[in-house]
């Protein structure tokens, strides 16, 4: 049988790049706070007699910026400290990731051919049939079990492999 996917091969090298990620935003981000208040925070106010002339430094970056950043690093972080523990990721008004749904998928395409091609277009099509099963749903957002396995039963016909019994 085909290998299944195994999603905790590289998640310490994941979690090093987010680490190394995170700190290099933080250090970053007070990197841009100290330039902003060394560089860009200038003002020298000269009086000669009855004119006074303000010289003021360039405008410095947006605060929003740093904040930005800085919040970006601080993601990063936690996402390496539980990255073991995330298994859905939700963005609002763009979608969702389940990585359980897809590692359940990619095991059952495992174990129901051996030709590792066949396994790919089998996890292919049974992911757009979840997908649009999801999508016709009005109430349903994460694919349950039930749906999974009848998406892929459908695949499996629709590519003509014969599935073990069980599957």
């Amino acid at each position: 049988m085909a290998k299944a996917v195994d999603s905790s091969q590289n998640a310490r090298g994941w979690q090093q790049f987010l680490v190394v990620v995170g700190i290099a935003l933080i250090l970053a981000s007070a990197g841009l706070q100290l330039v902003i208040s060394r560089f860009h925070s200038t003002t020298t106010v000269t009086k000669h007699a009855r004119t006074t002339v303000t010289t003021t430094g360039p405008s410095a970056p947006p605060a929003t910026l740093v904040t930005s950043v800085l919040a970006a690093g601080v993601i990063s972080l936690f996402a390496a400290a539980f990255f073991s523990k995330i298994n859905k990721i939700v963005i609002p008004g763009l979608g969702e990731l389940d990585l359980d749904s897809q590692t359940a998928i990619a095991g059952k395409a495992a174990a129901a051919t051996n030709d590792p091609e066949t396994a790919k277009q089998l996890v292919k099509k049974t992911n757009d049939k979840v997908l649009s099963a999801v999508q016709k749903s009005p109430v349903m957002t994460t694919p349950t079990t039930d749906v999974i396995n009848q998406a892929f039963q459908e695949a499996a016909r629709d590519l003509g492999v014969d599935l073990p019994a069980g599957t």
